[in-house]
């Protein structure tokens, strides 16, 4: 394929779903910190609401750039499927991310499944641009 010979829906997808691969690695550092707040021998409740506050609106501008790039998605892209399967998964983060409680008993396997779902719409992101016509999310093929 020639260098420019992509549609700017297409670069402007893949420009949305790396934003969106971006925010997902905030929500796995923003989910270190709260791990790290409840492995301290009291937690500070302040500090652990802040970072909930912090990692729920982080989780929300991954929503709204992913429901974006559903709305300029072209039709019939490949990439259509796959952003589905992320907005799946970010009803079920949202939720999990707002009912952390700051009691690390009822967390820490919150956290730890965030994680894994964050880690998942990062590859399931990674397969979206390559569906879009990238063969990686960073190295532009047109």
């Amino acid at each position: 394929m020639l260098r420019g010979a992509c549609s700017t829906a297409v670069k402007n997808l893949v420009s949305g779903i790396n934003d969106n691969i971006a925010v997902q690695k905030n929500e796995q550092s923003q989910t270190t910190i709260i791990q790290k707040i409840l492995s301290a021998n009291t937690t500070d409740d302040g500090n652990f609401q802040t970072a909930k506050s912090k990692l729920v609106t982080i989780v929300n501008q991954g929503i709204t750039i992913r429901q974006n790039n559903q709305k300029i998605a072209p039709s019939g892209n490949a990439a259509i499927a796959g952003l589905a399967t992320v907005a799946t998964a970010q009803k079920g983060e949202l939720k999990l991310a707002q009912g952390l409680t700051g009691t690390p008993d009822i967390d820490n396997p919150n956290l730890s499944n965030l994680q894994t779902m964050f880690s998942g719409g990062i590859k399931q992101n990674q397969q979206n641009a390559k569906d879009v016509g990238f063969q990686f999310y960073f190295i532009v093929l047109c």
